[in-house]
């Protein structure tokens, strides 16, 4: 038994150490799909967090504006609630021409219109 045992033990530790170089190169590959994976989802949160800081100062600037605008229509009526000319109704022609170039200017056209 002891001519054979080194034969043995050399067998072994040869098996052993391929074994160990087959999963080696396993978790290799396993670790740099996980760190691939593991940018791609970072890149992705980065993107995601992102728009909605995007959004969220689209919104806050859209807020803003709309607390502006109804301060300065409060800021208006009470500037104009004694004024006789602004009880007076508007003539229909000086209407229908605002409302046209309010149209002309939303739409980008040139804004010479004539009444």
């Amino acid at each position: 038994m002891s001519k054979y045992w080194p034969i043995a033990t050399l067998l072994v530790a040869i098996c052993l150490g391929a074994l160990a170089f087959h999963y080696h190169g396993q978790y290799a590959t396993a670790q740099k799909s996980l760190n691939s994976t593991q940018a791609v989802t970072k890149n992705a949160l980065t993107a995601i967090r992102l728009m909605h800081d995007i959004s969220k100062a689209t919104h806050d600037e859209k807020q803003k504006l709309a607390d502006e605008g109804a301060a300065r229509v409060v800021y208006i009526r009470e500037a104009v609630k004694d004024d006789q000319c602004a009880v007076r109704d508007v003539a229909t022609a000086a209407t229908e021409h605002l409302r046209l170039l309010e149209n002309r200017v939303r739409a980008g056209k040139p804004t010479e219109v004539k009444p």
